[in-house]
């Protein structure tokens, strides 16, 4: 799990906090219908409810194991609705690096390479959690698991377990702001693979917004579209991108060796959902892709001279079509 996407809050303009805010609400009322009339439905709805409402200056624990090694840092996270500020101490490897994040942007300064890396903003984790919840149906269970106190607040668990009884996922639910206060994620076989806590938490009426904006002088600005350019620079792929009119924004790009050999992989953002873009220089079918897909439904594939292409996205297949229609190849 990335650090990164522990980040929770989050900015838009007027229609875009609207378009969340019914999205929570529908969130919320999947898990009401999926749980019926249960506390634990009642605890997540009211996380879900309760996002982007939060003010607070607080410090956070993170943990996560990567590559075998366990690793651990501290945050300290400055939080205004659904706009972060992220810090680090100045005795750690992260020193002097800042993380400013809204809805539809994440900007991150690393003060070694006086880089600013800017890429699409985040979404919230609890939404795509409650879609989780619904669509896996009975092969996921949810239930509380009594009061906690966390970073002196008092808050409710709530546990997420396989048919076996395995918990995969567990967090605690501030009650009286629904804030998430801790979540931690396991692995199969019960070992925790990510989590965080709050060790200090401060409720403001008022945050200086001059604290969510980043920028800086002579730094060099990276966006995804550079990226792409790079990691495809000395490959048989081409550039391929989306025109503005498209309104997917391209949020990373990476290449992957599956056993069919390798595949240019740019994942696009939208308000419809996110769309796949796959490259390939030998056919494949477009149900062996969908699997590096996220939540992926529907597959769009053609061939382009000597290059095959597959859009994969949880869009409607309209969408994908005319995306194919608006693509831009530059050889």
């Amino acid at each position: 799990m990335k650090i990164r996407s522990l980040s929770e809050a989050f900015s838009r303009s007027k229609s875009s906090v609207r378009r969340i805010f019914v999205a929570s609400v529908v969130s919320a009322v999947a898990i009401s219908s999926a749980f019926a009339e249960d506390s634990t439905s009642q605890v997540l709805s009211f996380a879900l409810q309760s996002y982007g409402t939060h003010r607070y200056v607080g410090v956070r624990t993170v943990e996560f194991r990567r590559d075998g090694t366990d690793k651990k840092r501290i945050e300290y996270v400055t939080v205004d609705g659904r706009r972060s500020r992220t810090e680090f101490p100045p005795d750690s490897d992260e020193a002097g690096q800042i993380v400013v994040e809204t809805a539809d942007e994440r900007r991150e300064f690393f003060p070694k390479q006086n880089i600013i890396r800017i890429s699409g903003g985040r979404e919230n984790e609890l939404t795509r959690m409650a879609e989780f919840i619904r669509r896996m149906g009975d092969r996921v269970r949810v239930k509380e698991t009594g009061a906690r106190v966390v970073v002196g607040r008092r808050g409710r668990e709530v546990s997420m377990t396989d048919p076996d009884g395995n918990v995969r996922q567990r967090l605690v639910v501030d009650d009286a702001t629904g804030l998430v206060l801790k979540r931690e994620l396991f692995d199969s076989v019960g070992t925790v693979v990510a989590r965080f806590e709050f060790t200090r938490l401060d409720f403001r009426d008022r945050i200086d917004p001059r604290l969510f904006r980043l920028a800086r002088k002579g730094a060099k600005v990276v966006r995804p579209i550079d990226d792409l350019r790079t990691i495809i620079a000395g490959t048989p792929f081409v550039l391929t991108e989306f025109p503005v009119e498209a309104r997917f924004k391209l949020e990373f790009s990476r290449i992957l060796n599956p056993p069919e050999g390798k595949v240019l992989l740019q994942l696009y953002k939208g308000d419809e959902g996110r769309v796949s873009l796959f490259q390939t220089l030998a056919e494949v079918a477009p149900g062996q892709l969908r699997r590096f897909g996220r939540e992926e439904v529907k597959t769009l594939s053609w061939r382009d001279k000597d290059r095959y292409f597959a859009l994969v996205g949880n869009v409607p297949s309209a969408t994908l079509e005319r995306l194919k229609r608006l693509i831009v190849i530059t050889p």
